[in-house]
């Protein structure tokens, strides 16, 4: 008794493939956290210009997210810019509610904030 046909070792092979590279790239998230960052600050915050950078992040299923490295970055209308560093964000949320609109987060905690202003130049009228 065969427990493959020759067509099916193509698709077997594909499928370990994929599980594969999915596991390696969940035991490294440093690899991903700057395409995460970017997907975030555009499709899910809508920030046009500056955004969202993270060095590393660890992903609690259903329960949350750590982010390390974090820094935001928003440019202002007058040409200022506001950065936004903290080293670690504990986000804790429920998968139902994050996806919802508006999306909620049940807590937020911030170690080592540091916000840097820089101002723009006055407008003249």
């Amino acid at each position: 008794m065969r427990l493959l046909r020759p067509s099916q070792i193509p698709v077997l092979v594909a499928w370990l493939v994929i599980t594969g590279v999915l596991v390696w790239l969940g035991s490294h998230p440093r690899v991903v956290a700057p395409y995460a960052a970017r997907l975030v600050s555009r499709h899910l915050l809508r920030i046009e210009e500056g955004g969202i950078r993270v060095q590393d992040f660890r992903l609690r299923p259903f329960e949350g997210v750590d982010l390390y490295g974090l820094s935001v970055t928003l440019p202002g209308r007058d040409g200022g810019l506001t950065l936004v560093t903290a080293d670690t964000v504990l986000v804790d949320f429920k998968a139902a509610e994050v996806l919802g609109s508006p999306p909620r987060l049940r807590r937020v905690a911030v170690t080592r904030p540091e916000v840097f202003v820089r101002g723009g130049e006055p407008s003249t009228s």
